[in-house]
């Protein structure tokens, strides 16, 4: 619980600034690939839902903002840096990926 509760506050608190990065997405897509449970995408740009309990991958030179939501709505889960995992919290409630 306390853990859940932690990451939530380090992802609010980046909130505000990421909002600002989202809001100004170049035209151009990550290089790299978004692996969500195997299923690959290779640079890829916007939103992507996932569907159900996947592990989110980002293998590219971007950040990517998980939401509990999908179409990329609702609260933000996890923001996941460049060649990084998803942890437990955007396992369990990742329902979409936005690529920035």
């Amino acid at each position: 619980m306390t853990r859940r509760l932690t990451a939530r506050i380090a992802v609010l608190a980046v909130t505000g600034a990421l909002a600002l990065a989202v809001a100004a997405v170049p035209a151009s897509a990550a290089e790299g690939f978004l692996l969500l449970s195997g299923r690959a995408v290779e640079d890829p740009r916007g939103c992507y839902d996932v569907y159900g309990h996947e592990e989110i991958r980002n293998l590219t030179d971007e950040n990517v903002l998980v939401f509990d939501d999908r179409d990329c709505e609702g609260e933000l889960v996890q923001v996941i840096g460049p060649d990084g995992v998803g942890d437990d919290l955007a396992l369990d409630e990742g329902r979409s990926a936005f690529v920035a």
